[in-house]
């Protein structure tokens, strides 16, 4: 079965992390089949409450004829209301946050209470307007890509769902990072009534994965160990050769977390994968000093997560007393051709630049060593790779070595023990056999 002529939409919810799965899948799906049919929708008002201010996505899916919609291309809206949706929702302060402010009396906050209201008047409205039957009708799509996502809301969620239910097309459910903190918890029931509909596949990218073990029913046929497309070296390659400027200036590139605001306390309701601001800190501290020793024309380049508020992080940013920095607002795909040196604190995106051959030193932080209790595979994986730091007291002779020695270039093939290097290669084909049926 052919995927020339079918039409794949995927609907984004949150943020883009489900599109670095899936961009290096459409890339080689363009490659072995040019007519394949592909859109994006994403459920907000603007695609800037998703895509913020990068530009690498929308060019990519422009250059490869795919299509972008947002919910703003389906509904008659007031001219006076057009400069919403412009902003992030991870640009202001969390509802836990802004508690913690009201307590220590910080004026700041009346912006984000503002917006937050202003943007539940106009969910208000848009749930009423937004008609996704005549949406779907439109894009008429053969298959869905769906984003995994635990007590996911949005517009019109229910409405949708009910569309899926009586169309029962083809599903699959995106991951939106390349492992999980465990073997079962990537696994989110498809909706309070039915765990995963006979229509649903779930895809697996960490080959040690179980997640079909959190269901109450046999349903491991519709579970697929997909592995991770971001991670194919042929796509790697083809980002790396995206932009080929080099200068003498070595750019390195510190992967950070979500991390609370600052002087904002940490409590029992706060997710232990958001840091505190001083972990934040610290290493970045680290980092600058350790800089400040070597004689070479160094630029850092500050990954964010997706759920960073760039405001609260360029504060940080110009406190640290860093001389050359810069915050990326582009995926990590975009970072490969100009980045020497990654430095992270624990993230998944750290093994970008690893199978990437660029040199990936590891922090040792607290919520690292978490993740390899929980998980002996994930311990395993990042403790074998080559600038795994089990001191921090290592972190400055370890980027001098890197620097001295010009070794920009460290191949992880332990990685693929973990990974395999034909994701795309094996998802095409495993739904080319599904529509067969």
């Amino acid at each position: 079965m052919s995927l020339n002529n079918k039409h794949i939409l995927q609907i984004v919810i949150k943020n883009t992390s489900t599109l670095d799965f899936t961009i290096p899948l459409f890339w080689k799906m363009k490659q072995e089949y040019p007519n394949v049919q592909i859109s994006i929708l994403y459920l907000a008002f603007s695609k800037k409450e998703i895509l913020r201010e990068g530009g690498f996505y929308s060019n990519f899916f422009k250059s490869h004829n795919i299509n972008e919609y947002d919910l703003s291309d389906f509904i008659k809206w007031p001219k006076n209301r057009t400069n919403l949706g412009k902003n992030s929702k991870a640009d202001r302060l969390s509802l836990y946050e802004i508690k913690k402010n009201i307590k220590r009396f910080k004026i700041s906050i009346l912006k984000d209470i503002f917006i937050i209201s202003l943007e539940k008047i106009n969910e208000y409205f848009l749930q009423n307007i937004v008609n996704y039957r005549a949406i779907i009708r439109k894009i008429n799509p053969d298959i869905y890509f769906f984003d995994i996502r635990k007590n996911s809301k949005f517009i019109g969620k229910n409405k949708l769902y009910k569309i899926f239910y009586e169309q029962e097309k083809p599903l699959y459910l995106i991951p939106h990072a390349p492992h999980m903190r465990d073997p079962i918890s990537e696994f989110v029931d498809f909706d309070k009534c039915n765990q995963l509909p006979n229509f649903c596949r779930f895809w697996i990218p960490f080959k040690y994965g179980t997640p079909w073990l959190a269901l109450t029913e046999d349903k491991k046929d519709q579970f697929f160990i997909s592995g991770y497309p971001g991670f194919d070296d042929d796509w790697l390659t083809y980002c790396r050769n995206l932009d080929n400027h080099k200068n003498e200036e070595i750019n390195i590139l510190f992967i950070i977390r979500r991390f609370l605001s600052k002087g904002v306390e940490r409590s029992d309701e706060v997710d232990s994968f958001i840091i505190d601001y001083n972990d934040f800190m610290r290493p970045l501290a680290m980092i600058k000093e350790s800089i400040s020793r070597i004689d070479r024309d160094i630029n850092v380049i500050i990954k964010p997560h997706p759920g960073n508020n760039y405001s609260d992080l360029t504060k940080a940013m110009n406190e640290s007393g860093l001389k050359k920095w810069e915050i990326s607002h582009e995926p990590m795909y975009a970072s490969l051709p100009k980045v020497d040196i990654a430095i992270s604190l624990a993230s998944t995106t750290l093994l970008t630049p690893a199978f990437s051959n660029i040199p990936t030193i590891i922090l040792n932080t607290d919520l690292q060593r978490q993740i390899h209790e929980i998980w002996v595979d994930l311990k395993d994986m990042y403790t074998g790779m080559h600038f795994y730091l089990d001191d921090n007291s290592k972190f400055e002779q370890t980027l001098l070595t890197i620097i001295n020695e010009n070794n920009f270039h460290q191949k992880e093939e332990h990685l693929r023990n973990f990974y395999d290097n034909n994701a795309s290669e094996l998802i095409i084909k495993r739904i080319r056999n599904e529509l067969i049926k």
